[in-house]
This record gives C-alpha cells, structure tokens and sequence, in this order.
C-alpha cells in the first residue's frame, strides 16, 4: 500500500542500465535496484512478498529467475522452473502455500521451434502442472515469429478457483483458457 512499481530503461539502447525502483506516493524512491543485464516484472506477489525477475545466475541455464524479496525488498529466495532450461521474465505468481507458476520459452526438439510454457510448481519443489504450446505451432499470427518464439506468452494468471490457467499469447494474438 502507497507503493508504485517501476522500470526506467532506454527500451532500444541496452547499453544503458535498468532502474527497477518503488516510489511513495510523493515520489520518493523506497527501494531501487540498477541493473545492465536487465530486470522486468517487478511485482507484488500473492504470497505477500514481492518479485523482480533478473537474469539467471545459475550455470547451464538461460533467461531469468525470479528473486523474491521481503518487506525490506532484501532477497530471500530465487525460483526456476523445474527441469527446464529457460525461466522467463515475462511474469510469475508465488502462492501463499509456498506453490509457483513459472513460464519459460523452450526450445522444441522436434520441431526446432521455441515453444511457450507453463509450469506450476507444488511446496515440495516438484513440478505439480506443465503445459506447452507445441499443439499450436501452426496457429502463429506472427509470420516473422513463425521459425522461432511463434506462441510468445506474456502473461498467466490462476482462474476458476485454482482450476485453470488463463494465459495471454502475443506470437497467438489469443488469450487461452487452460485446463489444469
């Protein structure tokens, strides 16, 4: 509460550093994180702690995890998706019951495409749910996105009382219901 959430970055110049920051409502930063490798989709999550998803710093992996913060905004956690190999920054959700949904952009091996994924993943660490989106390779309104990110999901949000997934798709140009 009072708290604005922003990114301050030159979109076309990634020479130039990222600014994740939190304002009070005069503008006075309460916590600000600069980064030249890029940080997005800073958040509050429904467990009560806040997010910043920033670069991975895992070896062997790329894209990005996500850094869970306290009330301090101190970093107590990092998460990944479970036996993937990209973690994307796009968005995340950290439940209350130490659950997460995680999405990623993985490459297909068979089709050589990189196919959009969502994954839930239980308390334990194990993966509970996994959904990709190689069933739709071929429905891509994207064409120049056709040979590569042709799904391109930005955005899941839980629905239906814990039942489904809603998920936005750009490469689509679909919103999808999923069923869990």
């Amino acid at each position: 509460p009072g708290l604005f959430f922003f990114f301050l970055f030159e979109f076309q110049d990634p020479s130039m550093p990222r600014f994740a920051t939190f304002v009070d409502e005069n503008g006075v930063p309460a916590w600000t994180r600069a980064s030249m490798s890029g940080l997005l989709d800073l958040k509050r999550q429904p467990n009560g702690s806040y997010s910043v998803a920033e670069p991975t710093t895992t070896s062997g992996r790329t894209g990005f995890q996500i850094t869970e913060l306290d009330s301090r905004f101190d970093p107590v956690a990092s998460h990944e998706t479970v036996g993937l190999t990209d973690t994307d920054n796009h968005d995340s959700i950290l439940q209350p019951d130490g659950s997460k949904v995680l999405i990623a952009y993985e490459v297909n091996d068979v089709t050589g495409r990189t196919d959009s994924v969502i994954q839930e993943i239980d308390p334990d660490g194990a993966v509970a749910f996994e959904w990709d989106s190689s069933a739709l390779v071929g429905e891509t309104v994207t064409p120049n996105q056709q040979a590569t990110d042709y799904a391109h999901i930005n955005s899941v949000e839980i629905v239906n009382g814990g039942q489904d997934y809603l998920g936005s798709f750009r490469g689509l140009s679909a919103v999808l219901l999923i069923a869990r």
